[in-house]
């Protein structure tokens, strides 16, 4: 569990590694070049999580969503590309539960308290239905300040999800 990654609507985070080295090279590969051979990496790395019991627990596997620009721009959703397939083969439901409603800046480039302002209001949830009291295992590529991890999670609990967990493929959490 990454330290500091719980509060009211984030009900904690894991992460697959420190995002340095190898790690750091593959998602910067994935993310940016497009590199989907990457992927089998990460599939690794996800049958070697230590505590498998807990990827059971949740109900569905959300996303963190791209804005359609970002997503043009990649070729897809680079946290798709480590997750869904993975996940679905585990059995989980696997949903787009989420939106984001505004291009943001990317994170990479702010500091703590921007991070923060930049996603107010980015993410919505339009068919809470979904969502009503499951529990919820939220999926980004890298968690740092956990700014995206944190306004995600409280959109899905505003629209009525039980629980919020996050897992991410690594961390440079400060």
């Amino acid at each position: 569990m990454i330290g500091g990654s719980r509060n009211a609507y984030l009900d904690g985070c894991y992460t697959l590694g420190d995002y340095q080295g190898p790690l750091k090279k593959a998602l910067l590969q994935l993310k940016f070049a497009g590199n989907p051979v990457r992927e089998t990496s990460f599939a690794f790395l996800l049958s070697r999580f230590p505590w498998r019991e807990r990827l059971e627990e949740p109900d569905l596997c959300v996303p963190v969503p791209l804005s359609e620009k970002r997503k043009t721009e990649r070729g897809g959703n680079q946290t798709d590309l480590i997750f869904q397939k993975y996940m679905e083969q585990m059995g989980k439901c696997y949903i787009s539960a989420l939106i984001r409603i505004r291009d943001t800046p990317p994170q990479h480039r702010l500091g703590r308290q921007e991070r923060q302002k930049n996603l107010r209001m980015a993410f919505c949830v339009p068919c809470g239905e979904q969502i009503k009291d499951k529990k919820i295992l939220l999926l980004d590529d890298i968690y740092t300040t956990g700014s995206t991890m944190k306004a995600a999670a409280e959109e899905l609990k505003k629209a009525g999800a039980l629980r919020v967990t996050g897992l991410t493929v690594a961390s440079g959490a400060d």
